[in-house]
């Protein structure tokens, strides 16, 4: 508890630290994390021997930034942790198969069927799936079709393989981040 560090991850100090016989304090820094921008976000990766991310999942930037323009102006709003009792990749399914959109509820089914030609595109590392808004009175929410943007306001999935799906609904400005951890 109390250790302190500077912004460049060197140890400051730590209670009792004096009382330890032979303590060196350059033993007891933090470790390097590499830092990338892609897609709007700040990507953090412990591993400094792993490829950029931009090497990983070339065009997921341009992707992202071609359906969510606005995505540099973005505030982080809200976040939260939450554990589910299943298999991680559940997730994954819900977000890559359309399959369970006829058995979900009816708000759903009606929102999903109101997208107009949802399109797909799939990379090594990532995907992305988009399509224009629809119906702006869909049963799920409400939006003034006369501010829409074409395809850059409609819904947006992106998947980063293995872990990361940003969800952006119709018009909402809102965009939605998932990292699943097994």
């Amino acid at each position: 508890h109390a250790w302190s560090y500077g912004l460049d991850g060197a140890f400051k100090n730590a209670p009792n630290q004096r009382n330890v016989p032979g303590f060196d304090k350059t033993r007891f820094c933090l470790p390097e994390v590499r830092i990338e921008e892609c897609g709007g976000f700040i990507w953090a990766n412990a591993d400094p021997d792993a490829p950029a991310l931009r090497d990983q999942a070339p065009g997921f930037d341009e992707a992202l930034r071609r359906f969510l323009p606005d995505i540099d102006e973005a505030a982080f709003f809200e976040g939260w942790t939450e554990s589910l009792p299943v298999n991680w990749k559940v997730q994954v399914d819900n977000g890559l198969d359309s399959y369970h959109f006829s058995t979900s509820g009816p708000a759903h089914r009606q929102l999903v069927a109101s997208f107009k030609d949802l399109k797909r595109e799939n990379h090594d590392h990532w995907l992305i799936s988009w399509g224009a808004a629809g119906d702006p009175n869909n049963g799920a929410y409400t939006f003034d079709p006369s501010d829409q943007r074409q395809d850059m306001d409609g819904f947006t999935l992106a998947w980063l393989y293995p872990d990361t799906l940003l969800v952006a609904m119709p018009m909402g400005r809102v965009i939605m981040m998932y990292v699943m951890a097994p």
